[in-house]
């Protein structure tokens, strides 16, 4: 089976707070846009899978999604843009 995917180029920042009292860690992922939430999302997930091993409590925050460029909205939620008329028998 070959999997395809897309490889971007980018920095994933991740903030680890550590509360050895209550022997709980805090990951969270912020991401610069040329990274996927998906790739700072992948990179929480082991390093909380880490702490788990080492037998510590994880609160996860997940990585906050990208904004969608007016390009990719859809025509209903750009402001006042002109559709053309479409010919009735040709839909």
């Amino acid at each position: 089976m070959i999997k395809r995917g897309i490889v971007a180029e980018g920095t994933i920042h991740v903030v680890i707070t550590i509360d050895p009292e209550k022997d709980h860690v805090q990951i969270e992922a912020k991401h610069d846009g040329l990274a996927t939430s998906r790739q700072a999302q992948a990179a929480v997930e082991v390093i909380a899978h880490v702490a788990a091993g080492q037998g510590m409590k994880n609160t996860v925050k997940p990585a906050p999604k990208a904004k969608k460029s007016e390009a990719s909205k859809p025509d209903a939620d750009r402001p006042d843009t002109e559709k053309p008329e479409r010919h009735p028998l040709k839909g």
